[in-house]
């Protein structure tokens, strides 16, 4: 052992580990690794520092720096999951600090997708969509007016097959002899007893040229 006023060096000793006080955490090597354990060495100690660097050793690399936000004020404990999960997975929380691994799109419990319906001035006047599922509930509507039609009364809504053919959409909130995009929010509850058959109904009124896209939004909570 070699001491000095700044360091002590223990080498060849019996001595494997340190502990600070009488009741202090031990601080001990293990094949090159330092681990700090509680002063029984039953288990591995808390460590609290300002920050927790934390160092490649390949020349010229950078360290890698763990720190709290300055503007935390409570104190904060994340718990990560027990595996790596799947490729393109992203870290999610359950807002109590616990951490999962959930698909980069977000959890599929709530996941919004969009279909689009494209209608032609030559379309037939009830062009079929798609099917809403039971349970599925419509975000919003968007009709994009690429193409103005040139019908005097030209007009469209979007309803269900065999029920109201305006449910999701009017007559009066699009206005298909203009380009633009008609947004209409949904207030409708989710779709109950059997899956939605989603269709536009669609008045030509003698238009020759016009073009517009129906997108919908809506997502299946589980």
């Amino acid at each position: 052992m070699a001491q000095n006023s700044n360091w002590m060096k223990l080498v060849g000793t019996q001595v494997g580990h340190f502990i600070l006080g009488l009741a202090g955490v031990r601080l001990k090597n293990n094949a090159g690794g330092l681990h700090v354990r509680k002063n029984a060495d039953d288990g591995f100690a808390p460590v609290t520092a300002e920050t927790v660097g934390i160092q490649n050793n390949a020349a010229g690399a950078a360290p890698t720096v763990l720190k709290t936000s300055p503007a935390q004020v409570d104190p904060l404990q994340l718990v990560f999951p027990p595996d790596i999960g799947a490729p393109g997975d992203v870290l999610a929380t359950d807002g109590a600090g616990n951490l999962s691994w959930e698909p980069a799109g977000g959890s599929t419990s709530m996941k919004w997708s969009a279909d689009s319906t494209l209608l032609g001035f030559g379309s037939t006047a009830v062009v079929p969509m798609f099917a809403l599922p039971i349970g599925a509930q419509i975000d919003r509507v968007d009709v994009i007016v690429d193409v103005a039609f040139d019908g005097a009364a030209a007009q469209m809504s979007v309803g269900v097959n065999g029920a109201s053919a305006s449910k999701y959409v009017a007559a009066a909130d699009v206005d298909l002899k203009k380009v633009g995009r008609y947004t209409v929010p949904s207030t409708e509850l989710p779709v109950v007893g059997a899956p939605e058959a989603l269709e536009i109904a669609y008045s030509a009124s003698g238009s020759v040229i016009g073009s517009a896209r129906t997108i919908v939004t809506h997502t299946t909570p589980s």
